[in-house]
């Protein structure tokens, strides 16, 4: 691999769980990759899967209300942005992750899938905002 040739990886923050997903910079097919307990060890995980990964681009969703509004939740997302900001050499970009789980969830119709799951696919669907959003195009 070459300096232009890296992964990005997205980051589906959640109180209990974080899903990460990747994606290759040239390629731009975001997958998701797992999902992971938010605990201590939270950002020590990320900066090994940043390392493992060649990443280095970081996409954050952040959860807004249905108005655009900041929530709560809105809050803490930054607070977390921040402190992986401190802990990885890499950029953070937040994207607007507004329904991601629900748009997983369209996408499986009515088939059952775990929160895990789900969570993981969220951060792909982050990746799949951050690069419309690259090409200006409308979600």
């Amino acid at each position: 691999m070459n300096d232009q040739d890296y992964t990005i990886l997205g980051i589906d923050y959640g109180d209990a769980r974080v899903g990460i997903a990747l994606a290759h910079n040239i390629a731009k097919l975001p997958h998701p990759l797992t999902t992971l307990s938010n605990n201590d060890q939270l950002i020590t995980t990320i900066a090994q899967i940043i390392q493992e990964q060649n990443t280095k681009l970081i996409v954050l969703g952040l959860p807004l209300s249905a108005s655009g509004n900041e929530t709560q939740q809105t809050q803490k997302v930054r607070q977390f942005c921040s402190q992986l900001s401190e802990q990885v050499p890499w950029p953070v970009v937040l994207v607007d992750e507004s329904y991601s789980s629900v748009a997983v969830q369209e996408r499986h119709g009515h088939a059952v899938v775990a929160k895990e799951a789900i969570d993981a696919q969220a951060a792909a669907v982050i990746l799949e905002r951050y690069f419309m959003e690259q090409k200006g195009e409308a979600q």
